[in-house]
């Protein structure tokens, strides 16, 4: 049987697969995918997928992996994704209930159904297909499962890597749409650089303020915050898949203080700028450096630090793929086979577990998958159930194309 019809006879059979993924709560923090994994080593028994196994730096924080094997070839492509997703967050804000998973009309709602557990639900029917069709293939298709990708991927694809994990090309599954299903063909992603700015005053009692007229942290910066979202503008070279640049988000979180009657003498602010291929670490150090002394030397009553979060937290590398590579090429037939056009290329604005492949000189998609990117992370999640089924179809067909015995 053709891998294709497969899919399509089994469709219902994935999307069960992600409403049960969805009700088998994995957010991160706290951080426990036990459970998630469980249930897909299940599924991979079900399906005939034998060779399945964990690898876990700490027990609570599984990764699978399911390996498929074809004929001799030098070429290796990993499939990955996440299991775990963010909190449910404020309840109020959804109109279902957060865990259901269920189906409604033409879309599956719950916490992780677009990020990612359709991916995981979409990648995993597309090992079933090509191992219940026997069709061949050369080399080697590995599934990454992966554990901590929403807080720094230290159980997850860091440890991986670190332990040898390797491929000569990676698709990462993520919502790659925005408005509409596999909008985008994306072959760059945005990097991040994080850090806060603590500006002290001087802490005393408020009721001697307009007499001894001490600094006010709190003041101070929200001036500076405010400066630095009017002001700062970090170079940035012109890139084809980021048009506009690099984004920067001033006070993205704040806290200073201490309480009523107390005179704030410190105050913090957290930045995040989302990078673009081409933008380092060291420039923006230097021109923040550079927009703090200016404004210091501009009020000398402002007294403020320039503080970089630790790794991963501070710095991920923009990143991109030639669209030239075999993968990007294997995709877009893919793509124009299963949907009847050929998606545009495009930059994703978020941050995937790609930063970490191309530290590891691993080509990836940085993000291909069912759902919007506009869903994840908000109440009432939910993914296209059509969407479940084409995805498992777009990625048999990449993983067939790339891995063909004759190869491209």
């Amino acid at each position: 049987m053709d891998p294709i019809e497969f899919v399509d006879r089994h469709a219902e059979e994935l999307i069960s697969l992600c409403g049960e993924l969805v009700r088998t709560p994995s957010e991160n923090p706290p951080g426990d995918e036990r459970a998630v994994v469980s249930a897909l080593q299940d599924a991979a028994q079900r399906f005939g997928l034998a060779d399945a196994s964990v690898e876990a730096l700490d027990p609570k924080r599984p990764n699978l992996f399911v390996r498929l094997r074809g004929a001799l070839g030098n070429r290796k492509l990993l499939f990955i994704t996440h299991v775990d997703t963010k909190a449910v967050g404020e309840t109020s804000k959804w109109t279902r209930p957060p865990m259901d998973g269920k189906v409604e009309g033409e879309w599956l709602y719950g916490r992780g159904a677009c990020d990612a557990k359709a991916s995981v639900a979409a990648m995993l029917g597309a090992a079933w297909a090509i191992s219940a069709c026997q069709w061949p293939f050369a080399g080697e298709l590995l599934l990454v499962l992966a554990a901590d990708e929403e807080a720094g991927g230290g159980f997850g694809m860091r440890h991986l890597l670190a332990k040898g994990l390797s491929g000569t090309a990676a698709v990462v599954g993520e919502p790659s749409g925005f408005r509409s299903s596999f909008e985008f063909l994306h072959v760059a992603s945005r990097g991040m650089y994080n850090f806060k700015i603590r500006v002290r005053g001087q802490q005393g009692h408020s009721g001697l303020s307009d007499l001894l007229k001490p600094v006010n942290a709190n003041l101070k910066a929200a001036e500076l915050l405010l400066k630095l979202h009017r002001e700062f503008k970090p170079a940035c070279p012109r890139h084809p898949q980021f048009p506009d640049g690099a984004t920067v988000n001033a006070g993205v979180w704040t806290h200073g203080g201490v309480f009523y009657g107390v005179t704030p003498g410190e105050a913090e602010f957290g930045t995040d700028i989302r990078t673009v291929p081409g933008m380092s670490r060291d420039t923006l150090r230097a021109e923040l450096t550079a927009f703090l002394e200016a404004a210091s030397a501009a009020d000398p009553d402002l007294d403020a630090e320039l503080l970089e979060e630790p790794a991963p937290l501070g710095w991920g590398p923009a990143y991109e793929i030639s669209p030239d590579h075999a993968l990007v090429q294997s995709a877009r037939e893919a793509l124009a086979a299963v949907l009847g056009k050929e998606p545009p290329l495009a930059g994703y604005p978020a941050i995937t577990d790609a930063r970490f492949l191309c530290r590891a000189q691993i080509p990836a998609l940085p993000a291909l998958g069912p759902g919007l990117l506009t869903d994840a992370h908000a109440a009432d999640e939910r993914v296209a159930v059509a969407d479940i089924a084409a995805g498992a179809k777009i990625y048999t067909l990449t993983a067939l194309n790339y891995l063909a015995t004759s190869p491209k």
